[in-house]
């Protein structure tokens, strides 16, 4: 088994990888058994912890809000039914009933009811003057040409645009043409532990810097075998509502004077320092203007 494939079963699967390497993974798998096992148990693996958690996240059944108006509950006994003549007429004599109290004495008109005196000789005066217009009231000329009284709902206010992701700038950087690292790989660095793992790997003979990880998180992409004079670049790393994302591009060398000899190739890296967020770091190959 690879040992490189081996190391980036993880970012693969997270999808920290870039295209190309991804398609280098895929194929080298297709053609290695026990690569191809390590995928497939990675996976398993992913999809397990998957189920677990969605397992744990399932909220309590809600009852059954029907069977209950029902009286069908454990343990509850509903009475019997009477036949639905006895309905019937039960709500026949209700209606009866209510007719005839309805145009009874007992009721007045209810428009007449529901407005004061003023208001009620005011109608009795507008039913006569119906019947003889010459009788009918004068209004006067300011409560004649009153204006109507607008009751229109006014119009609803126009939503907020949402805010534009905030940029994350960058605090310090650590870049060179030759990491030590042979292999293309992308790297989010949240503790000490980690961050020594990784200056080892990179055998570099400075002291490890110090980093307050509780206050920042480091973002790295090492990039592997490419042309002399080959350096990586970051784009603009924006806090989104749901992850970070980090552009970065491989800067090709300049063009060069053609010698008799052929510059080695390197291994360039970069590593910038960023304010700590509780959000997943998307690194992504993508043009450093982006």
């Amino acid at each position: 088994m690879n040992d490189h494939i081996k190391s980036e079963i993880s970012p693969y699967l997270a999808g920290g990888l870039t295209e190309s390497r991804n398609r280098q993974i895929e194929a080298h798998a297709a053609a290695c058994e026990k690569c191809r096992g390590a995928l497939a148990k990675a996976r398993a693996k992913q999809a397990r912890v998957k189920r677990e958690a969605l397992k744990k996240a399932s909220p309590d059944p809600l009852p059954n809000l029907f069977l209950a108006r029902q009286g069908k509950d454990v343990g509850i006994e509903r009475a019997p039914s009477k036949g639905p003549w006895a309905a019937a007429v039960i709500f026949i004599l209700a209606g009866a009933g209510y007719w005839t109290l309805r145009h009874s004495s007992f009721f007045p008109h209810p428009l007449i009811a529901s407005m004061p005196e003023q208001e009620t000789a005011s109608v009795e005066t507008s039913s006569a003057a119906a019947t003889n217009p010459a009788s009918a009231p004068v209004l006067p000329s300011a409560q004649a040409n009153a204006p109507l009284v607008s009751h229109a709902t006014p119009p609803a206010a126009h939503p907020e645009p949402p805010k534009p992701p905030a940029v994350l700038s960058v605090q310090q950087e650590w870049q060179g043409a030759d990491s030590g690292i042979p292999d293309t790989r992308v790297v989010v660095i949240r503790n000490q532990e980690a961050w020594a793992k990784l200056w080892t790997d990179m055998q570099d003979k400075d002291p490890l810097p110090e980093i307050n990880f509780s206050q920042h998180v480091v973002i790295g992409v090492f990039a592997g075998e490419q042309p002399a004079g080959t350096s990586i670049s970051f784009g603009k790393i924006r806090d989104r509502e749901d992850d970070v994302y980090a552009p970065y591009r491989f800067i090709p060398p300049a063009a060069q004077v053609s010698t008799t000899t052929v510059p080695a190739p390197t291994h360039p890296y970069l590593l910038s320092l960023l304010p700590s967020v509780d959000k997943k770091i998307r690194l992504s190959q993508r043009e450093a203007s982006q």
